[in-house]
C-alpha cells in the first residue's frame, strides 16, 4: 500500500510506539527519514491522537520550518487542532540531549522515550490504526 502527502511518497515512513521508562507514558509517533540526499522529507511531521490510534501527517508551514529550533510544539498543535476542529492532537517534537543526539521527550515527565515497537504504515493500519494526511493548505 502506498501513502502520499501531496506528491511525496511517504510509504517508507513508520509508526514508532514510544514508551517512557520513567513514568510509563506511551504513545505512537510518525517517523520518516530518506535514504539519499535527494530524499530528505524536510518539514513533514506527524501529530498523534492521544485518545485513539490515529496519526495526522502534514507539513510544517514555511515560517514554522524556518523557526524550527525555537518553534514550540504547542504552536503547531494549535494550528492543526484549529484546522481540523480537534482537541486531542500532540506533536512530539524532538529535543537534543547534552551530546547533541535527538530524542523524543516524554509529554508527562520530559525524560527520553524509547522505541518499544516500530511498524510500517500498512502494519499500523492492519492493527487498527488510522492515518490521515493534510497536504495542501495556505503555507504561512
Amino acid at each position: 500500500m502506498d501513502f502520499y502527502l501531496g506528491h511525496e511518497n511517504i510509504s517508507r515512513g513508520t509508526i514508532r510506539q514510544l514508551k517512557c521508562s520513567n513514568c510509563n507514558f506511551s504513545c505512537d509517533c510518525f517517523s520518516i527519514i530518506g535514504d539519499t540526499e535527494a530524499m530528505n522529507f524536510l518539514g513533514i511531521i506527524g501529530l498523534t491522537n492521544l485518545d485513539s490510534k490515529e496519526i495526522i501527517i502534514t507539513h510544517l508551514t514555511k515560517d514554522e520550518f524556518q523557526e524550527y529550533k525555537s518553534l514550540k510544539r504547542e504552536k503547531v498543535e494549535t494550528r492543526i487542532k484549529k484546522l481540523l476542529n480537534r482537541k486531542n492532537l500532540v506533536w512530539l517534537k524532538k529535543k537534543s540531549d547534552v551530546n547533541g543526539k535527538l530524542f523524543h521527550p516524554c509529554l508527562k515527565c520530559d525524560n527520553q522515550m524509547n522505541i518499544s515497537q516500530e511498524l510500517s504504515l500498512s502494519e499500523y493500519i492492519n492493527f487498527g490504526g488510522k492515518i490521515y494526511t493534510i497536504g495542501n493548505y495556505p503555507n504561512n
